[in-house]
């Protein structure tokens, strides 16, 4: 994807279902964070699946080139929330803004849990190390680079009416891989009503910038 700034256009199909397509992964991560905690305590688990993530990005922008350099002020820029980085997000790579918060987090996360967690309570089996790569590689490496593309793009307001999708598919994904119980009725109404809201989003915004 180009990587523009953000100027809240309409999204095309394309975009959209992208987007509705990052929400599922950002969903079944809740399922796969909860796995992985089988297996470990959840400090030592955000570390791995941040050191995962940062090293998938790394690996990304070396092979296809892209310049991890930033400007003088930038870094700690990096460390602020949603709403700041829509106003920042044009300054930086869609990876930069991924990588750089966690490659900061990483090392403190691992530190906690060497004073927090045993490490003797450590257990990896196939699952568990399923759910890690899924969560470092796919969901917060993959995931959030692609995520900050679409921002930069689209703009901050108009990505995140999707995010609502995002404990739909994880209720969806825990009771197809968890077998947890969902409420038939209730679980179809904020389906419709989330739906309805994304498309109310994008009708406004696509209205907006008409002549």
């Amino acid at each position: 994807m180009n990587e523009t700034a953000p100027e809240n256009r309409t999204m095309g199909p394309g975009a959209v279902i992208g987007a509705m397509l990052m929400c599922v992964v950002f969903g079944a991560n809740i399922v796969a964070i909860k796995i992985s905690l089988r297996g470990m305590g959840p400090l030592t688990a955000a570390g791995i699946r941040f050191a995962l993530a940062a090293a998938a990005i790394a690996a990304w922008a070396l092979v296809t080139r892209r310049s991890f350099a930033l400007k003088k002020g930038q870094l700690s820029q990096l460390g602020s929330n949603a709403v700041y980085i829509k106003r920042i997000i044009s300054e930086y790579k869609a990876f930069q803004i991924a990588f750089y918060p966690i490659a900061f987090i990483t090392p403190f996360l691992f530190a906690a849990a060497f004073i927090l967690e045993d490490p003797a309570a450590v257990h990896l089996d196939w699952p568990v190390t399923c759910a890690l790569v899924y969560q470092g590689i796919v969901s917060a490496g993959a995931g959030f680079v692609v995520w900050n593309v679409l921002q930069k793009r689209y703009g901050v307001v108009t990505l995140h009416s999707f995010i609502f999708l995002v404990p739909v598919s994880g209720v969806t994904f825990s009771a197809l891989v968890l077998d947890e119980a969902v409420t038939g009725m209730n679980f179809i109404v904020s389906l419709v009503l989330i739906t309805l809201g994304i498309l109310l989003v994008n009708a406004g915004v696509g209205k907006k910038k008409r002549p």
